[in-house]
């Protein structure tokens, strides 16, 4: 199979999902805003019902656990800080696009690596001098291509990803050959057209390509590091060893990180895996 489609011709499907993420570029413009107050933060929330009762479904279960539960999201806000509720609200938007009914155990691995890869993100973030809330976001939406994909060509994408295990390189070299786009350029154009900040569409379209001198160089290799984490949480087989590949070691070196540096984040991310695993739940 060979296609000759553009990011046009793949557009009405992504629009077709689901739920897509619009609110999210609103309330990341009111965390980078230092005039803006937590009622405009609540009042763009409850906009949308589906993602207040999500919202505060989460805040209010055993994986918060707070002590009393929080009556509407403005209390939850006020308990729990904006930058949490923002995370809990991402998550709660992203975990309806990351759904299939023809493969759901593999959309549930791509969701899963999603969120532990936006927790490994938001930790480097704050440690590096980076927005936390973009990389969080950009992290957990970095595969939000590969379900378009796999909405466009069922059975055949889901296919050629389990087979494409050796690197990410790969899977993007068969991407394109197969499906004329990879599932990262796919999904930056798609964030740019959602209106996204360009850091975050930025980092998408290239996180598994980070080069030095390329636009948000930093934002991309963060998103890619963490990535190579989440795939190491996930995967029991490598014991917890962390392995990379050339463009992650890239991404390691633009950090100015070393793969001993990145060990501290690894246990973190496992030491919380059951929490992280629980706000995978919270958009499905």
């Amino acid at each position: 199979m060979s296609a000759c489609l553009t990011f046009e011709d793949y557009l009405p499907v992504a629009e077709a999902l689901p739920s897509t993420p619009r609110v999210l570029p609103r309330l990341l413009g009111l965390l980078s805003d230092p005039d803006s107050e937590i009622g405009q933060i609540v009042d763009v929330i409850c906009i949308d019902p589906g993602l207040t009762s999500k919202l505060l479904r989460a805040c209010n279960s055993a994986f918060v656990g707070l002590p009393e539960p929080a009556g509407d999201v403005a209390e939850a806000v006020q308990r729990l800080g904006v930058s949490f509720i923002y995370n809990l609200a991402a998550t709660a938007c992203g975990g309806t696009l990351f759904q299939s009914a023809t493969r759901p155990e593999a959309a549930l691995r791509v969701w899963q690596l999603s969120v532990t890869s936006a927790f490994a993100a938001d930790m480097l973030a704050a440690d590096l001098g980076l927005n936390p809330g973009m990389l969080f976001t950009a992290a957990l939406l970095q595969d939000v291509g590969k379900m378009v994909l796999a909405e466009r060509w069922q059975e055949a994408y889901w296919v050629l990803l389990e087979e494409s295990t050796a690197s990410p390189a790969e899977l993007i070299a068969k991407e394109r050959e197969t499906f004329g786009i990879d599932h990262g350029e796919l999904g930056g154009r798609l964030l740019a057209h959602w209106k996204f900040p360009s850091p975050i569409a930025s980092s998408v379209w290239r996180h598994h390509v980070p080069q030095p001198g390329t636009p948000f160089e930093h934002e991309t290799a963060c998103v890619a590091v963490s990535d190579a984490i989440a795939h190491t949480v996930m995967d029991s087989q490598r014991a917890g060893a962390l392995t990379l590949s050339a463009d992650q070691e890239t991404a390691l070196s633009l950090l100015r990180l070393t793969s001993d540096g990145l060990q501290p984040y690894l246990s973190r991310a496992q030491e919380n895996f059951q929490f992280v695993n629980a706000m995978c739940q919270i958009g499905l």
